[in-house]
């Protein structure tokens, strides 16, 4: 999905992992054991869910930029079709709806764009991914279409799938949002006395829900076994660059005197003259 799981670690200065892997002192022994266990619940050991979710959620806002135009083109495309059949006394309610919808989306992006609020991504994502699913359900139940429902009822699948695999939300971070976006449809559109098929809504819901459950799910149990074998490829490449540098001390001086031998004499000469 996206332009790759694994962001690539730079060469030209201390990357993210280098820094983190020094300061905690991961051990591939401690990764070997974390990829064994299978992960199945998508929760690493602290140390390492920290340094996961730091660059998930930069991985997560370059892929969100990229989609977003796609996101906004496709919801167009679903609002134009069932403009021309809403009918026109409503069409200033619906319009407002939609506008909500595509505002939630608007607010995340531009709170993307500023380094300074990344630590708050979850919460932000969280909210805004919430509103838009609400506002969808509202929608398709607020105005009953007849035979032109299914063009309304179309877009919550839409919102639950662009949810789950576009905005950039962890497994357990997209089921909050969708939990919380159902809830809060379900006390406005009783508090509002809407008139609901409760049958047809609950099986469109909970089809969509785990069809976006699946697809986020394996995204990111496959993201998550990516960043577990870069980060052990990592630290076995660091090891081999230590031992490569013991051996190429050892062999410049003495192992009994540990002083400079020929060897290291004739590099010096070599430098000098």
């Amino acid at each position: 999905s996206g332009e790759g799981f694994i962001a690539p670690i730079q060469d030209t200065k201390e990357s993210k992992l280098d820094a983190f892997t020094l300061k905690h002192d991961i051990t591939e022994e401690e990764l070997s054991a974390t990829l064994q266990s299978k992960n199945r619940l998508l929760i690493f050991p602290d140390k390492l869910e920290r340094i996961y979710l730091d660059q998930h959620i930069t991985r997560s806002i370059r892929r969100f930029h990229v989609l977003l135009p796609i996101i906004l083109f496709l919801y167009a495309i679903l609002v134009s079709g069932i403009v021309d059949v809403i009918p026109k006394q409503s069409l200033t309610l619906w319009t407002t709806i939609v506008v909500s919808v595509t505002g939630s989306i608007l607010f995340m992006m531009a709170l993307s764009f500023f380094k300074r609020f990344n630590r708050w991504f979850k919460w932000y994502g969280i909210i805004g991914s919430a509103i838009a699913i609400a506002a969808t359900i509202i929608l398709t139940n607020l105005f009953p279409l007849g035979q032109n429902s299914p063009l309304l009822y179309s877009g919550i699948i839409f919102g639950i799938l662009v949810i789950y695999t576009c905005v950039g939300l962890t497994f357990h971070w997209g089921l909050w949002a969708n939990l919380l976006g159902g809830f809060a449809a379900v006390v406005i559109m009783g508090s509002l006395d809407i008139q609901v098929n409760w049958a047809l809504l609950n099986r469109l819901y909970l089809c969509s829900s785990i069809l976006g459950i699946g697809l986020s799910y394996a995204l990111e149990s496959q993201e998550r076994l990516n960043f577990l074998n870069t980060f052990l490829l990592r630290l076995t490449v660091r090891r081999g660059e230590d031992l490569a540098r013991q051996l190429d001390e050892l062999s410049r001086h003495d192992s009994l005197t540990g002083l400079a031998n020929r060897r290291h004499l004739d590099e010096m000469l070599d430098v000098e003259w």
